[in-house]
């Protein structure tokens, strides 16, 4: 009985410290803690949720709609009691501490033993998808609660019950598409496993509000691209967020373990293959829940290597073993990855000096295109396409008309650009239209950095 009452609060500790992770790594490597689009998240949190729910992004040459939902706007109250870096990182505690509860709670409901969802939990806590949603500013993390809240309220099977469900699954649509089609797949195996025809109305009540509020206009509705097919979501390969290649093939074998119990187990078989589908067709933020459907074929997997005969007892260890090391090498490799996460104080100094430049939008790397936000306070220009037609532009003439007339002032390139990011020759594009000084000028260089200017 204690065991029962330890093991999830050692559970809630564990979460805490793994969520803390990226800031500590932050403190001690000097990485920027609010990197890349953490910046674009916690720069709109400013704005009230008047401002922000369907609002326009004025940073953006051609006006893009801002992607604030509810995570912006608890963020943005947080931040008048606490500062900034405070209130992320209560807000990703938080919420990451309780989803992994609810998770856990889930699990014991879909009749895993109380083992086996632990141990399923504490995979889930070590894959690098997990400290993506709540180490840093995310608001998938905090939809991904209200999918979980709402599966075990919707439990209770009740009208006060199921009305608490319609609310966290209508908050989960609030952070977005990717939260909101995740609540969809909970639902209806809520409903499926209920089996009444009162669930059926409910579902039905659930998509209706859903889609209104995702049509609205209102709610946030940007995704990432789909993960290349088959290896887009394996973090030692490089790609983020994503699930450890351990946890991968250990939920291959767990799928062949579980087969025979498949019947028992088919809600999360479907969820699986439906999160499957969505990420390598849909947008790679799925993996945010599908990495929970997978721990529970790993720790499946690996109980089985622990509690199976086996004739020789070394094989068994040393397989363990190399589990167990995978696991931590896949994990010890994203927070390395964590801690080369800085900009050059090179480009964050010329952007200073851009912010006193005057008003004009800015051509960059889509990658630092929320570092000119933020710190040159300049809008920036994106289109669908943006590498075709523009970087690649070898007329000056026909680049100078086109940035002209989209109100680009300055273009900011730096080394990585040029060698490989964007172009791979001095003489590449842009990089060669640039020459001709009737129409645009050098205005200022900082090591590797410059920043150019239309002329005239």
């Amino acid at each position: 009985m204690k065991n029962k009452i330890l093991m999830p609060i050692l559970l809630v500790f564990l979460a805490a410290a793994v969520i803390l992770m990226p800031l500590l790594i932050s403190i001690f490597s000097g990485s920027d803690f609010f990197y890349g689009e953490a910046k674009y998240h916690l720069r709109i949190s400013k704005l009230t949720p008047m401002q922000g729910f369907g609002g326009i992004d004025y940073l953006t040459v051609n006006g893009q709609k801002l992607d604030y939902g509810a995570y912006h706007a608890i963020l943005h109250f947080l931040t008048r009691l606490l500062p900034q870096i405070f209130s992320v990182i209560l807000l990703g505690l938080i919420t990451g501490v309780i989803t992994i509860f609810l998770y856990y709670l889930a699990l014991l409901r879909l009749g895993l033993s109380d083992s086996r969802a632990i141990f399923a939990c504490a995979i889930v806590l070590f894959s690098p998808a997990f400290i993506e949603l709540f180490g840093i500013a995310n608001p998938i993390g905090i939809g991904l609660m209200g999918s979980l809240l709402g599966f075990m309220l919707y439990q209770r099977k009740d009208f006060i019950g199921h009305f608490l469900a319609f609310i966290s699954f209508s908050f989960a649509a609030m952070c977005g598409p990717i939260p909101a089609i995740g609540s969809a797949v909970l639902l209806v195996l809520s409903v499926l496993l209920e089996r009444k025809r009162q669930g059926f109305i409910f579902l039905a009540a659930c998509a209706f509000v859903m889609t209104v509020m995702l049509r609205s206009g209102f709610l946030p509705l940007r995704v990432h691209g789909p993960a290349d097919f088959p290896f887009g979501i394996i973090t030692d390969l490089g790609f983020s967020p994503g699930i450890g290649i351990f946890s991968i093939l250990t939920a291959i074998v767990g799928t062949y373990v579980l087969w025979k119990r498949k019947m028992e187990y088919w809600p999360i078989y479907v969820s699986t293959l439906i999160l499957f589908l969505l990420v390598f067709f849909f947008s790679a933020d799925a993996i945010s829940y599908l990495m929970f459907s997978i721990a529970v074929f790993s720790a499946a997997a690996i109980f089985r290597f622990v509690e199976g005969s086996w004739e020789f007892g070394r094989i068994r260890n040393a397989l363990l073993i190399v589990i167990l090391c995978g696991f931590i090498f896949s994990f010890v490799s994203y927070a390395s990855s964590i801690s080369a996460r800085t900009y050059d104080q090179d480009l964050v100094d010329s952007l200073r000096w851009l912010k006193s430049a005057s008003t004009g939008a800015v051509l960059t790397a889509p990658k630092y295109s929320y570092l000119v936000q933020s710190v040159a306070e300049k809008s920036v220009f994106l289109t669908p396409k943006y590498n075709t037609t523009i970087l690649f532009e070898r007329n000056s003439k026909r680049l100078f008309n086109v940035l002209k007339l989209s109100k680009v002032k300055y273009i900011v390139i730096d080394d990585q650009m040029r060698n490989g990011l964007i172009w791979k020759r001095d003489d590449e594009g842009l990089l060669f239209a640039l020459r001709d000084q009737n129409y645009f000028k050098l205005t200022y260089v900082k090591g590797k950095i410059q920043v150019w200017e239309l002329a005239g």
